[in-house]
């Protein structure tokens, strides 16, 4: 028996003829002829496209195997739109037949096909009765679908934009809805990718989507039409921008920017993650603020940004501030500038072995300190700010430096890479002691300060560099003790103030050339 589905993808590829996705294939017979097997006749399709296909709404040629639609009068282009894809095109054929009644002027007539000047994107605008949206909307829009990671069961890389039930707009909204008011500018990707029977995926109203489905299951307002903004065969950067400009009003978390920023630069740092034991297998970096009990995008840069400034560092370790140690911003929709420089740097890097152990073993600190925290019985230990001591930005980026800075000293690597199981369980209940951290104060310290490891910047990283590079030294004990990170304190103003010092000097040098007098 003919292997139909093998045959065709080694003649067309693994992936839809049509429309390219690789979800759901099926194999097209392409002259109609069920008993003609030859490799050329057999083209994969999804399911979606297959049914267009026998509809009659695309037609095949057998001899150059070019698809193109069969109807006419399906759509118009507008005036500034250019020849869509023909993946575009497969699409809003589809939305057609699988949304009939959708309303422009008036139903039925051709849909007019806009294009976005700026990112290219192909879409139309209509309006669809409530009926028919409440059961085709899907609020858990993937930022990239075609990547598999729809098989996750944690987060499943979504954009996350979670509903706000209990806001009083939300409560008005529903209210509204049930009572008949219309929505417009609803924005929607029209995608079969996953989720097949829920094809439009919401991209921007989110609240108004699950208003119109409140006021359908209240048995209201069934006919109301509802307006839409549907896009075709977006890329991922294309759906990214859609988000940004559609969420533009509302108050989104600064991981969850973070993240939708990260995934514009492909999946790399998150399998990464993944590998090394920094996020669970399947799960995606947080969105959430509160708490900092999962890693974030933030930290994830810090460590891997410093970890290769370690490894540059030219200086001498013991007499030179680690001054280039950095803090990567958070809350934006563009990537860290210099988590970006590293990447270009290191195009390779989510390969770099050095890295992978640096990260597996940080992930260990961070699970160790987790356990060790977790049941003890003093209940300081156990909150949040102790429990996940490691996930600070500034403790992983002043951990990640010192491992790239040792990353050819084995003997010394060791010795920071040995914490999790060598600390002094009678002087600390957890490896970081952060107890010990928290109460860190020094004499330049403001008032304010709360220990070490609570600021997040530069400075306050370095401080940390300091007190592992010291753990790192064989002359002292594999712990950190309150001596510790008092030296490390101390180390970390004497370079300072040296630096200053030095600053101070050349500027007097200066100051002293200017007015023709040697300096002394």
């Amino acid at each position: 028996m003919t292997d139909y589905r093998s045959v065709g993808m080694a003649t067309w590829g693994e992936h839809c003829g049509l429309c390219q996705t690789t979800v759901g294939l099926e194999v097209n017979h392409i002259n109609g002829n069920h008993d003609d097997d030859r490799p050329e006749n057999l083209m994969p399709t999804c399911g979606t496209c297959h049914n267009l296909i026998t509809a009659g709404d695309v037609y095949v040629d057998p001899v150059t195997r070019v698809p193109r639609l069969a109807l006419t009068g399906i759509f118009e282009r507008g005036s500034s739109a250019g020849v869509p894809p023909l993946a575009v095109q497969v699409q809003v054929a589809a939305f057609r037949s699988a949304v009939p009644d959708t309303w422009q002027l008036a139903p039925h007539r051709s849909l007019l096909l806009l294009q976005d000047g700026v990112s290219g994107a192909f879409y139309t605008e209509c309006h669809v009765p409530a009926s028919t949206l409440a059961a085709r909307f899907d609020l858990d829009t993937l930022i990239d679908p075609r990547s598999g990671d729809e098989s996750s069961d944690d987060d499943q890389y979504r954009f996350n934009r979670r509903l706000n039930e209990s806001s009083d707009v939300f409560q008005r909204l529903v209210r509204d809805a049930t009572n008949g008011r219309p929505f417009s500018d609803i924005i929607v990707e029209w995608n079969t990718d996953y989720t097949r029977e829920q094809p439009l995926k919401v991209l921007g109203g989110q609240h108004r989507v699950a208003a119109i489905r409140r006021a359908i299951d209240a048995g209201r307002e069934a006919g109301r039409l509802h307006g839409l903004r549907v896009y075709f065969d977006l890329t991922v950067n294309q759906r990214v921008e859609l988000v940004t400009i559609a969420n533009s009003n509302i108050d989104i978390p600064n991981p969850l920017l973070d993240r939708i920023a990260e995934h514009q630069l492909g999946a790399g740092s998150r399998s990464w993650c993944q590998q090394v034991g920094l996020l669970d297998p399947g799960q995606d970096f947080t969105d959430r603020v509160a708490a900092g009990e999962r890693m974030t995008v933030q930290v994830m840069r810090a460590f891997v940004t410093n970890y290769m400034k370690g490894r540059e560092f030219a200086g001498d370790p013991d007499v030179d501030l680690f001054g280039d140690i950095t803090i990567p911003g958070t809350g934006s929709y563009e990537p860290d500038k210099q988590y970006s420089a590293v990447l270009a740097r290191y195009p390779d890097i989510w390969s770099d072995e050095g890295l992978a152990e640096a990260g597996r073993n940080f992930a260990k600190l961070h699970r160790v300190q987790v356990t060790s925290t977790e049941d003890a019985s003093d209940a300081t230990l156990r909150q949040v700010a102790f429990r996940y001591k490691a996930l600070q930005p500034t403790v992983a980026a002043g951990w990640a430096f010192v491992a790239g800075l040792l990353h050819d000293r084995s003997d010394r690597l060791t010795l920071l890479y040995k914490l999790p199981d060598h600390y002094d369980k009678r002087t600390s209940k957890d490896p970081l002691n952060a107890r010990a951290m928290s109460l860190a104060r020094h004499t330049s310290d403001p008032t304010t300060y709360r220990g070490l490891g609570t600021r997040q910047n530069p400075a306050e990283a370095q401080k940390l560099a300091e007190l592992f590079r010291l753990l790192s030294d064989p002359t002292f004990h594999n712990h950190i003790t309150a001596d510790l990170i008092e030296s490390a304190q101390w180390e970390f103003q004497k370079k300072s103030s040296a630096q200053r010092a030095e600053q101070a000097r050349r500027r007097a040098q200066g100051a002293a050339r200017q007015v023709g007098t040697d300096p002394l």
